[in-house]
C-alpha cells in the first residue's frame, strides 16, 4: 500500500532529489564526460604523437642501401678493357720487306715466298707476284697490296696450333681458319705510319719462326737473342717505300733494313688510306 504524501514529506523528497542532481552534475562537469574518460582521451592522442615520430625518423634513414648498391660499378667497370690495352709498341725492331708471291732470292735464306702461312699460293691472290710494290691498290679481286709477316704461326705442317692461338686477343677460329690472318698492324718509321695486314709468318729463318713470346709478350725478338742479324718485322714493299721515302727496288734493295716501331690495331681504329681501298678478307685456301 502507498503512503499518502503529506506536504512536509512531499517538501523532503524534493530537497533530497535536488541533492542527487547536484551531486551528479558535480561528478560528470559541464561537457557531460567522466574524469575518466577524457584522461583516456588524452592518453590517446599524446601517446601516438610522442612515439611514432622517433620511429619514422628512423625508418627513412636508407643511406646503407645506397652504400651496397655503389659497390658492384666498380668490379663491372674493371672488366670492360679493350682487348687491345694488352698491346704496346714494338720498339726499334729491325724491318725487312717482302715480295709476296715471289720465288727465293739471294736474299730470302732459301725461303720461297709463292705459298705464304695460310695460302697454297699466294701469286694467284695477289694477282701475280708482287716484286717491288708497282701494280695498281685498287684492283678487284686481288689481297691488299699492304701486308706484313711476323713470327708466330696458328698452324704449322702438323696443324693447328691452339696454344699459339690462343696467345692472341681475337676468338679461337673455326676449324680450318685462322685467327691472325689478315690482322691489321700499324708500323711506324722516320715520322711516317702505314697499315698493313698480317698474311703471312716470317720474317725470321726456320729455326726462329716460332716466337710467339715476341709478337704477343714483352721479350726481345728472338734474333736479338740468338745474335742473328735477321729482322724481325716483314713488310710489303709498297708500305716500305712509303716509310722511307723510296721509288726503286734497287734503292730499297740498297737500304736494306730499316728500324721500325709495330703494334697491333683494331680494325675500327685503321685511317683512311691506300691500304684501306682493298682489304683483304680470304680465308686460308688449304
Amino acid at each position: 500500500m502507498f503512503k499518502k504524501l503529506t506536504p512536509a514529506r512531499t517538501i523532503a523528497i524534493a530537497f533530497g532529489l535536488a541533492a542527487v542532481i547536484v551531486i551528479i552534475l558535480g561528478i560528470q562537469g559541464p561537457s557531460g564526460n567522466s574524469p575518466a574518460a577524457s584522461s583516456v582521451t588524452t592518453t590517446k592522442v599524446s601517446s601516438p604523437s610522442t612515439t611514432t615520430v622517433p620511429r619514422v625518423t628512423t625508418t627513412t634513414s636508407v643511406d646503407p642501401p645506397s652504400t651496397t648498391v655503389i659497390a658492384p660499378t666498380t668490379t663491372a667497370t674493371t672488366t670492360t678493357v679493350s682487348p687491345f690495352a694488352w698491346n704496346d709498341w714494338h720498339v726499334g725492331i729491325t724491318t725487312t720487306y717482302e715480295q709476296g708471291g715471289m720465288p727465293d732470292g739471294e736474299n730470302d735464306r732459301g725461303i720461297s715466298n709463292v705459298p705464304s702461312a695460310w695460302y697454297g699460293d699466294w701469286t694467284k691472290h695477289l694477282c701475280g707476284p708482287d716484286e717491288d710494290g708497282s701494280r695498281r691498290v685498287d684492283l678487284v679481286g686481288c689481297d691488299n697490296m699492304f701486308y706484313a709477316a711476323v713470327p708466330c704461326p696458328d698452324y704449322d705442317s702438323t696443324g693447328f696450333l691452339p696454344n699459339n692461338a690462343a696467345l692472341g686477343p681475337w676468338p679461337m677460329p673455326a676449324e680450318g681458319q685462322s685467327s691472325f690472318k689478315d690482322r691489321w698492324i700499324e708500323v711506324r718509321a722516320n715520322g711516317k705510319s702505314v697499315f698493313v695486314q698480317w698474311e703471312d709468318v716470317g720474317p725470321l729463318g726456320p729455326e726462329d719462326a716460332d716466337d710467339c713470346s715476341y709478337v704477343f709478350g714483352g721479350t726481345p725478338p728472338a734474333y736479338l737473342q740468338s745474335g742473328h742479324t735477321f729482322s724481325g718485322l716483314d713488310v710489303s714493299p709498297l708500305a716500305f717505300k712509303l716509310l722511307t721515302g723510296l721509288h726503286t727496288l734497287d734503292e730499297i734493295d740498297e737500304l736494306g733494313t730499316i728500324t721500325a716501331d709495330w703494334r697491333f690495331v683494331n680494325a675500327k681504329d685503321v685511317p683512311p688510306g691506300y691500304w684501306v681501298v682493298n682489304p683483304t678478307h680470304s680465308p686460308p685456301d688449304w
